[in-house]
């Protein structure tokens, strides 16, 4: 079976492989035991599935088996791309659908396995490779959730993600017209440049972003009040966990979001809006219990869990809203601030964070089309979904 990666030049597999090992030292120390969240849990798990992929290409051809061997052991490739958009689904507490990716690589290894034949084993292959080009599109289109808030970070990934379903499909209508030729060896060495680049972005990326929600905010001085976002992902689904299996019905869930950010951020620059958006999270901190769980979501958003029954929250939500229309001398910038909450009772049946955050949410939004300024509640509960 010689197809696509099993005629790798040998030089260029050792480069992968070295790269990919150092990226995942990388990422698994300043990264995961750094931050332990499973965001970064599918991020290295990413990079040490594609770590065992080019070691067992290696060893296949160390031990001088058939090309076939090193096309099975690299495989698993194929599926990073899932794992890594897995991971980015996670940091903002979307359901990551951490499966997909191992899912991907296991039966790719276990098609071309089973399947000798020339040209079944080629459509398998054909079919792993557009799943990792499917998944990177999907990437892109994850990342523009994240680059609402951090734009120049995410950068890397979204130029590198948009490249490879290019070269996949460049690389399967190389395969189709001229088989093994010249020209399909040059497409072989430039998926597995592409995939030297793509691996490099994501260690970059990933770790500014752990480094970042690590952090405290630099502008003030003062310790974060606020969780970054994977680990309140992480704090608050555990709770609910809890919440749930307790049947407590004394807990609620806040949404707050500063009303024209944008109109903002245009007037005044991004470090003025840092500040206010500092001044704007240590205002609901201030308000609520010591033990509730405030953290980020996008650039001007504040998400609140509380062990308060929904009417004593709303009081609170109120007091929230209130100082920070009139407190002009604490504001930075000395204009009106004002902001939208949605409120939501939490029933212990339906206490999962992905569908409170979209019933606060959607309170949110219709706080904003009465014009801001105001809390909205949804009332019942949630229901389970």
């Amino acid at each position: 079976m010689t197809s696509f990666l099993s005629a790798e030049p040998s030089g260029i597999l050792l480069a992968l492989c070295a790269v990919v090992s150092a990226c995942v030292v990388l990422v698994a120390t300043l990264g995961f035991l750094a931050l332990p969240v499973p965001a970064t849990t599918l991020w290295t798990s990413a990079l040490a599935l594609a770590l065992v992929a080019c070691w067992g290409a290696i060893t296949a051809t160390a031990l001088g088996l058939p090309p076939s061997a090193r096309t099975i052991a690299l495989a698993p490739l194929t599926g990073v791309p899932a794992m890594i958009w897995s991971g980015f689904r996670a940091s903002r507490g979307a359901r990551s659908f951490g499966w997909v990716g191992p899912a991907i690589a296991v039966l790719g290894v276990g098609m071309l396995w089973w399947l000798q034949n020339e040209s079944t084993a080629r459509l398998a292959l054909f079919l792993q490779l557009i799943a990792a080009g499917v998944f990177a599109v999907l990437l892109v289109i994850e990342l523009v959730f994240l680059a609402r808030t951090y734009p120049r970070l995410t950068a890397p990934v979204v130029l590198t993600s948009a490249l490879i379903p290019v070269l996949v499909v460049a690389a399967i209508v190389v395969e189709i017209a001229t088989g093994s030729s010249t020209a399909l060896d040059a497409v072989h060495a430039l998926l597995s440049i592409a995939m030297i680049v793509y691996v490099v972005a994501v260690t970059v990326t990933v770790l500014s972003l752990v480094a970042t929600w690590r952090a405290a905010p630099s502008t003030t001085g003062m310790s974060d009040p606020v969780l970054p976002a994977p680990q309140f992902v992480a704090l608050a689904t555990e709770r609910l966990r809890r919440i749930a299996t307790r049947g407590e019905r004394t807990w609620t869930f806040i949404d707050f979001r500063m009303d024209e950010l944008r109109k903002i951020q245009a007037a005044t620059g991004d470090v003025a809006v840092e500040t206010v958006t500092g001044h704007f999270e240590r205002a609901i901190a201030a308000v609520f219990p010591a033990d509730a769980d405030l953290g980020r979501g996008e650039s001007g958003q504040v998400l609140v869990l509380v062990s308060l029954p929904a009417v004593a929250a709303t009081e609170s939500v109120r007091t929230v809203l209130t100082r920070l229309r009139d407190d002009y001398a604490g504001n930075p910038l000395a204009v009106r601030l004002t902001a939208s909450a949605g409120v939501v009772p939490i029933d212990p049946a339906a206490a999962e964070l992905p569908q409170l955050r979209r019933a606060a949410s959607i309170a949110v939004e219709a706080a904003r089309d009465d014009g801001g300024d105001r809390w909205r509640r949804v009332d019942p509960p949630v229901a389970a979904v």
